[in-house]
């Protein structure tokens, strides 16, 4: 595996790692933005979207690695989830806010992740030891 490949798959599992982070903490917030806001809720939104934004970039750095043979992840699909989370992001509603990262961020995120796990399989960490 040349260079680039490699560190393409470990940009990847780096992500991956991330966004078992994100699924955990994607939940939480969205039960502040219902239940109101607490005073660091905006400030643990903008790490949550910090984070997208990294696993954004990693995708947009990895896409020909991961959709090589076989389009496991279609970007325009993605980034229209993207879109349609910033159109509800940019009303600044808590509610919006926090049914926009369930229905589209949280959707995206998964179908990356799982695009990683088809093609990193043999390299992510041993969850079941854990």
């Amino acid at each position: 595996m040349d260079d680039v490949k490699q560190q393409q798959k470990e940009a990847l599992i780096t992500a991956y790692e991330y966004m078992e982070r994100l699924f955990a903490a994607i939940p939480k917030v969205c039960g502040e933005l219902r239940s109101g806001m607490l005073p660091d809720t905006q400030e643990y939104l903008n790490a949550i979207l910090n984070g997208v934004n990294f696993v954004t970039e990693v995708f947009n750095r990895t896409m020909d690695y991961v959709n090589d043979g076989q389009e496991l992840v279609n970007k325009e699909e993605l980034n229209e989830y993207v879109i349609k989370f910033m159109e509800e992001y940019k009303k600044k509603s808590p509610l919006l806010t926090a049914d926009a990262l369930e229905n589209y961020i949280l959707v995206y995120l998964k179908k990356f992740y799982d695009a990683i796990e088809i093609v990193c399989k043999d390299d992510l960490p041993n969850r079941e030891a854990e």
